[in-house]
């Protein structure tokens, strides 16, 4: 994976995209798009034009790591037994998060994250008080079964852990955007109506430590 700093830079730096714009001549969109990592690439000229703003070279301007990283979502065949209930509610169900890490030789490495999705009666008013009630809660990987424990550490330990923490970001943004759209598509349609109420939120657990609020989205 391959993606520039510019962003960082700009941070560092206390600077503006309108004072890097001013600086440099670059236009702002160019700008934007660099910053955000929309797009294909960087030309040379713009290369070399923003090295010698920020006094780098052109390895200083991107983050590198020697593999490639894809999801995706597949059924798990425990969720059809519907086998987790909660506040009498035995709507909650399993699927598998898959996680392929290419590192440009011949295999593929695969990594499966077990999501349990818990949907509620009523919103979940959790015990950190969190301002929001929750319709449902998810919870990645972390599951008593060893094989998929043992499969969350070998990720962290040969890709995460190697990872900077802009890609460590995007790692938790793809999971929470591939999470969203299988129980938006595949679970949440079942259990809420959204003819009455469209505002359906849930809380995310996520490997690692990081947790988030996100909206579940009517499909």
């Amino acid at each position: 994976m391959l993606q520039n700093r510019l962003n960082v830079l700009i941070a560092q730096k206390g600077y503006s995209i309108k004072k890097v714009h001013d600086d440099t001549g670059l236009s702002r969109t160019t700008i934007s798009n660099l910053v955000n990592n929309v797009g294909g690439g960087i030309q040379s000229v713009t290369l070399n034009r923003l090295c010698l703003y920020f006094g780098i070279t052109p390895a200083d301007f991107f983050d590198f790591v020697p593999f490639d990283l894809s999801y995706d979502a597949v059924a798990d065949k425990l969720s059809a037994l519907n086998i987790i209930s909660v506040n009498d509610d035995p709507g909650g169900s399993y699927f598998n998060l898959i996680i392929s890490a290419d590192n440009g030789q011949l295999s593929v490495n695969k990594y499966h994250f077990r999501v349990g999705v818990f949907f509620f009666n009523k919103g979940l008013s959790d015990p950190q008080d969190y301002k929001v009630p929750y319709s449902a809660y998810v919870y990645v990987a972390g599951w008593s079964q060893d094989k998929h424990q043992e499969e969350a550490l070998q990720f962290k330990r040969m890709y995460f852990d190697k990872m900077p923490a802009a890609f460590q970001e995007q790692f938790y943004t793809s999971c929470t955007q591939h999470i969203v759209e299988y129980v938006s598509l595949s679970f949440a349609p079942k259990r809420l109506n959204f003819e009455a109420d469209s505002d359906y939120k849930m809380i995310v657990n996520l490997p690692y430590g990081r947790t988030v609020e996100a909206s579940i989205i009517p499909k």
